[in-house]
This record gives C-alpha cells, sequence and structure tokens, in this order.
C-alpha cells in the first residue's frame, strides 16, 4: 500500500471491518512499499484520517517486504498463519466477505 494510492484508500473501509471483527484474533499490518516515498508523517495521518488502529510500517530501504511476498501492484492483500506460512494472497480490491472467509479457515 501506499498513502496516495487511490485502491489503497478504496480498501481502508473493508479492513476496517475485518481489524473491528477479529482484531483480537489476528495480527494486521499495513506496509507501504513499492518505493512509494511515504514518510513515517504520512503514514500516521494516513492512519488518524481512517481512525485505523492496526501496526502500519514503511518497507526498508531494499524493499525486503515488496521483494518477499511479490508485490507487484498495490493493494496486496497477504494472510498469514501461526506457522509463518502465506495462506492467502490478492492483488487489488477485494471484499470483506472474501477476507472474513479466508481468516476463518486460519484462526
Amino acid at each position: 500500500m501506499f498513502v496516495n494510492c487511490p485502491p489503497c484508500q478504496l480498501q481502508m473501509d473493508e479492513l476496517i471491518k475485518i481489524y473491528n471483527n477479529f482484531n483480537e484474533k489476528i495480527v494486521m499490518m499495513s506496509i507501504s512499499v513499492l518505493g512509494a516515498g511515504d514518510s513515517n508523517s504520512d503514514l500516521k495521518n494516513f492512519m488518524e484520517f481512517y481512525e485505523a488502529k492496526w501496526i502500519f510500517a514503511l518497507d526498508s530501504y531494499n524493499e525486503d517486504a515488496t521483494l518477499k511476498y511479490n508485490v507487484l501492484s498495490v493493494p496486496k492483500i497477504i494472510i498469514i498463519n501461526k506457522n509463518g506460512d502465506i495462506a492467502y494472497t490478492h492483488n487489488g480490491l477485494t471484499t470483506n466477505e472474501i477476507l472474513i472467509k479466508e481468516i476463518n479457515k486460519i484462526i
């Protein structure tokens, strides 16, 4: 994700619903990737605007998350199970219903 990405902004409504439903059962993290140029201040303002309560982070200088998770477009949803294995990935916008179904498979 990155803060000036229109699809990422649209996805936030669904992510907020997911967080509100599962916040005690999962760990959520949004990572600014693809060399977007977001700053810590940009992320903080983005979080505050959407009243998002989960973890937000910048990808490393070497874009480790971008490379590790093969992020070629944003938003990219990745669900990782308790063993650290990728259980689900999706490129682009997705719905709350799909995310709930995929999360329920691993909790």
